[in-house]
């Protein structure tokens, strides 16, 4: 990828933002065309079977606070991974992100909150990939 930035400090930050940003677009786009809406219902309803049996009432974070939660995670999680120096090590740290996240779903509907993990796991593995994909040259 060619960039008009001239140290890689600056070729890094520009990545960060445009990865960021694409990912957190796709999750936008995915919202708009209710995709995302439907998943995260189809989770609710699995959560709600055996053997989790989430309330049907369970609280949950409000779609602003889990927007917020989304950017933090996915310009973190990209930030992160644009610091590592080899393509094993980025891939093994966007796999155990992904895998804790997805952990925090069951762990929270033990305690009866609903926990949509799916936007920030979307946004994150998107932004991760263009990471692998496109890595910051010298």
């Amino acid at each position: 990828m060619k960039l008009a930035a001239k140290s890689k400090q600056d070729k890094m930050l520009m990545c960060w933002a445009l990865y960021s940003f694409l990912g957190l677009v796709l999750l936008v786009f995915l919202y708009y065309l209710g995709i995302s809406t439907l998943w995260v219902y189809e989770l609710q309803q699995l959560m709600m079977g055996a053997p989790m049996y989430l309330p049907e009432d369970a609280a949950m974070l409000s779609p602003i606070a889990g927007f917020i939660l989304t950017i933090i995670l996915t310009c973190s999680l990209t930030g992160a991974l644009l610091m590592m120096h080899t393509i094993w090590r980025r891939l093994g740290i966007l796999l155990w992100f992904l895998i804790l996240l997805a952990g925090a779903v069951p762990v929270l509907s033990l305690w009866g909150v609903f926990y949509n993990a799916l936007s920030p796991m979307i946004s994150c593995t998107f932004a991760g990939m263009l990471v692998l994909i496109f890595p910051v040259k010298k």
